[in-house]
């Protein structure tokens, strides 16, 4: 593999990791709305990780 392998292979981990946390961050608000307005915050921290990753 050569480093530029490795970069986007980690991009790729990164991204499944950051989506996969804001879905489960979003399902948990949803399920208890008394931490909903926290937890939609920190959903909204894992998909903007996401995007930086795409770009």
């Amino acid at each position: 593999m050569t480093t530029n392998e490795h970069a986007r292979a980690l991009d790729r981990r990164l991204l499944g990791l950051f989506e996969t946390k804001a879905l489960e961050f979003t399902k948990y608000s949803e399920d208890h709305p008394q931490t909903a307005v926290i937890t939609m915050m920190i959903a909204g921290l894992y998909k903007d990780l996401a995007d930086v990753v795409k770009n």
